[in-house]
């Protein structure tokens, strides 16, 4: 309680008044042969549970502001006004950086959204450019795959004629090294065969071609 005023306290059947200092105590209640108004005592007990209900109020506002105190970092040379005019004080502080934060990060925020564009547009330009790649790769294997294949067929054909030549070659020559066995002689108007030696039975007589 405040200093300067007397404390009521509710005993049930009468109600007792301490003063600040506790040095005087009255109780009034129904003592014998006295009648006191019941409004008297039921504004009187009324009175006491207000005090109490304050006193309760009260305490709790203090722990709350004990609470509020240590929780904010408040100083022990600051009382609640000063406390609370710091506090404000470093919100708003608090607020105008946080705007010029906000105006900062706006900036970046469509710097960033332009370079997710950007990026997008690049990896749209690579998945082209890499099917592209693809594309290109698979025709000139198949090209490959078709240069080669007439690569090979060329080589046989070229063993194959070159086997040809060579047979015709070693047929030629083996034709151009034939003896000769019989001429064809003339003379005065008829022909006849001139025999030279003749080869082992079973050997086939061809005409050798004539020399350039």
């Amino acid at each position: 309680m405040s200093a300067g005023r007397y404390e009521i306290f509710d005993d049930g059947p009468c109600i007792r008044i301490v003063s600040p200092d506790s040095t005087i105590s009255t109780i009034v209640g129904r003592p014998v042969g006295y009648h006191i108004d019941d409004a008297v005592i039921g504004a009187i007990r009324q009175q006491a549970r207000d005090i109490a209900d304050l006193k309760d109020t009260l305490a709790d506002e203090v722990t709350a502001n004990e609470a509020f105190r240590k929780a904010g970092g408040a100083r022990d040379d600051e009382d609640m006004p000063t406390f609370c005019a710091r506090l404000i004080a470093e919100r708003d502080a608090y607020k105008h950086d946080a705007l010029a934060l906000m105006k900062i990060s706006a900036g970046a925020i469509q710097a960033l959204e332009q370079t997710e564009k950007e990026r997008d547009q690049l990896r749209a330009d690579l998945a082209a450019a890499v099917a592209e790649r693809d594309e290109a790769r698979t025709a000139y294997q198949v090209r490959n795959t078709e240069w080669h294949q007439h690569e090979l067929i060329a080589l046989a054909l070229a063993e194959r004629y070159k086997l040809r030549a060579e047979q015709a070659e070693a047929r030629i020559a083996a034709i151009e090294a034939a003896p000769v066995v019989a001429l064809v002689e003339g003379g005065e108007g008829f022909r006849y065969l001139s025999w030279g030696q003749l080869p082992p039975v079973g050997i086939e007589l061809i005409a050798r071609p004539a020399k350039d």
